[in-house]
């Protein structure tokens, strides 16, 4: 039962061992990355000495709680003190109780109280209670005691239960990376165990068989399912020197798969580390929650010890309420002694509930993304994803397909269409952008060559220059940066075409003319997020007539053309200074800023790195639809954390002041606590059934 601001100890803590550069402690993955030049026993030595444990197996818990339970009810069977306290303290201080002793000791001494120090003081100090009435010859409490321990327990192994359903999502992801591979050696093939794979090495990949690892198809052609990645069913061919994804599914046809990338670099493993890290993220209402947590041990400390002073003090004015409230809720019990309240109140405070509330939600609610071919890289995006209003849209390579095609090619004056595509191609050549790209294939296609330039620029949003081997300036880009007076384009030439200009030494010498397909979900797409009440923007780099063009297509009212970075930039800080949250998506170097700068950034795999990093969602394959999907993923998963806040905080704005006026005995105010808990857990896990 942790919070994230027992982790902010642990990072405090652990960030002053020597060596140590970097601490990230994320419980609900079950983890601790810590970067650096250090010892690795130093790391656990002063995380053994917060109290904390390296994770118990479940079965070990199992047998803990089972102990605890045969104690509970033998010291109600039998009625021998001495043997009684003797099995107490077995089970107390030698199985299962020592991890809180731990725990509860090294908070006192450190001084930072947990929620495990509540419950480390009412168990303890009934058991105290109990000896120290043996030797004044009365009954103690010792079986409140045990019977404490063995509720916290329970609750911890239906915690630990729940949680496992929690990472259903995550281990899935791992469980479709199979244990053992075929691996091809020369004319031999042999099996391998995946650990074992490294980069280079070559992979037989049968029918129906799962792609075991990211990697480059080198033999043979088949379909594959790609709806881990995209989340859509449909099957895309894949053939010779063709980019596949592990975990993906081979459907039709043999093929060998030549590994780029192995062990931890690989897509499922960035896959689950981002979910895990996701879930980790310091968002907003957390930060708040953490503040709370911080402070509400300390006062409830302090309320048990009123609670006790004012019962012994007033012992007639307490009772008295206790008897108004009894007969108010009809609720008929033998009146409790001042320690019996306020070893409630200390129980019946722990607040485990709102520390899991969000973090959990938040863990399974990007998990469920993953599934649906939505990476959550930050947990603050999915938060404020839920409160945008404005949806600032790329053309090319977003609401396209950003895999255009060369329409024609348009020489101007004495220059011939191979002048033209030389040139565009020379220029092209050092850049990564679709539309570079689609040139480069035209002109091999063509047969055509180029040179290769020196003095190579890009210059963002706007076009690539370089100078050839006779000092040439090659320009290629927008016309109205190529060109320095302004351009109308020939009738023949398509609205919705992109034109890219070329020069040589600042003389026009033609226009290539490319199509770009719209996504075939962008209209469903579009349509969905309108009626959300979103406002949805293009904002192009391309000229006018083609942004037009696709935003009718869309009937999208609001579009911005020949768009520079910097100008994209102000059109999302315009929104964001009326306190309008938007969210951008795009998929080219030209949309980092873009991507960095909106509440929301939202990079389409199939663009840049740059474009990725800058995001705080990743669609790999660019899948549209999946924007709509994030957004009621984002809607429902903090729709969720308001309802757990609500459980967890109503749990102790009524269980509280019942336990300070003696209404709740020790043991049922410990199971509130353990049933609070396990709504909360329960209530998350139903994200994984969410329908998108």
């Amino acid at each position: 039962m942790h919070c994230t601001n027992c982790a902010n100890s642990i990072e405090k803590k652990v960030s002053t061992i020597k060596g140590v550069d970097h601490v990230n402690v994320n419980f609900h993955a079950k983890k601790i990355v810590v970067e650096g030049t250090f010892k690795q026993d130093n790391v656990k030595l002063v995380i053994e000495n917060m109290g904390y444990s390296f994770k118990k197996p479940q079965k070990n818990l199992l047998i803990e709680l089972v102990c605890c339970w045969v104690v509970s009810i033998f010291s109600f069977a039998v009625d021998v003190q001495a043997f009684f306290i003797l099995g107490l303290l077995v089970a107390l201080l030698i199985f299962p109780g020592k991890e809180l002793v731990k725990s509860g000791v090294a908070s006192f001494i450190q001084k930072d109280y947990k929620m495990e120090s509540l419950i480390f003081i009412g168990v303890f100090g009934a058991l105290l209670h109990h000896v120290f009435s043996l030797f004044q010859g009365t009954h103690g409490m010792g079986r409140e005691g045990i019977i404490l321990l063995t509720i916290y327990l329970t609750g911890q192994y239906l915690e630990e239960s729940l949680k496992k359903k929690a990472d259903l999502a995550v281990q899935g992801l791992l469980d479709l990376m199979p244990e053992q591979v075929v691996l091809l050696k020369g004319t031999k093939s042999i099996k391998e165990s995946l650990e074992n794979i490294k980069k280079g090495d070559c992979l037989i990949v049968l029918p129906g068989q799962t792609i075991p690892l990211d990697g480059v198809v080198v033999e043979g052609a088949s379909e594959i399912d790609e709806s881990l990645i995209t989340g859509e069913s449909q099957l895309v061919n894949k053939d010779l020197n063709d980019f596949v994804t592990g975990g993906t599914s081979n459907i039709s046809g043999r093929i060998v798969v030549k590994v780029s990338a192995a062990g931890d670099e690989g897509y499922l493993s960035r896959l689950v580390e981002m979910v895990e890290d996701a879930s980790a993220t310091k968002i907003p209402v957390q930060g708040l929650v953490d503040k709370i947590v911080a402070i509400f041990i300390p006062i409830v400390l302090w309320a048990a010890a009123l609670a006790g002073v004012v019962w012994i003090v007033i012992p007639e004015k307490m009772e008295k309420i206790n008897k108004s409230l009894l007969s108010a809720l009809n609720i008929d019990m033998e009146p409790l002694s001042w320690f019996m309240v306020v070893l409630a109140v200390l129980v019946v405070s722990c607040p485990c509930p709102l520390g899991i509330a969000t973090p959990l939600a938040l863990f399974i609610g990007a998990g469920r993304g993953a599934q649906i071919g939505l990476i959550i890289r930050d947990g603050k995006g999915l938060e404020a994803l839920k409160s945008c209003k404005v949806l600032v849209l790329d053309k090319t390579g977003t609401l396209t397909t950003g895999k255009p095609k060369v329409d024609s090619v348009i020489p101007l004056g004495a220059y011939t269409e191979e002048d033209v595509l030389k040139h565009a191609s020379s220029a092209e050549e050092g850049s990564d952008h679709p539309i570079a790209k689609a040139i480069l294939k035209h002109s091999e296609k063509k047969k055509i060559k180029w040179d290769k330039l020196t003095g190579y620029k890009y210059h963002f949003g706007s076009g690539v220059e370089g100078f050839d081997e006779r000092k040439n300036k090659i320009m290629a880009g927008s016309t109205s940066w190529v060109f320095e007076d302004s351009f109308e384009p020939q009738e023949n030439i398509s609205k919705d075409s992109t034109l890219v200009a070329i020069s040589v030494n600042e003389k026009p010498i033609g226009l290539i003319a490319l199509r770009d397909e719209i996504r075939e979900n962008a209209f469903e797409t579009v349509e969905k997020i309108k009626k959300m009440k979103i406002k949805v923007i293009i904002a192009s780099g391309d000229r006018e007539d083609s942004v037009k063009a696709v935003a009718e297509k869309l009937s999208i009212k609001n579009y911005f053309h020949s768009q520079k970075p910097e100008d994209k930039l102000s059109l999302i800080k315009q929104y964001e200074k009326d306190k309008t949250h938007v969210i951008f998506a795009g998929d080219g170097v030209n949309d980092a800023p873009g991507l960095a700068a909106a509440t929301v950034g939202i990079a389409m795999g199939e663009g840049s790195d740059l474009a990725k990093q800058n995001g705080s969602l990743v669609l790999p394959k660019g899948n549209l639809s999946n924007i709509y999907k994030a957004i009621i993923l984002s809607q429902k998963t903090f729709s969720v954390v308001g309802q757990n806040l609500f459980w967890a905080a109503i749990y102790n704005v009524l269980a509280i002041p019942l336990a300070f006026f003696g209404v709740l005995h020790p043991v049922i105010a410990q199971t509130a606590m353990v049933c609070s808990d396990i709504i909360v857990i329960t209530n998350s896990l139903r994200l994984q059934k969410m329908k998108l």
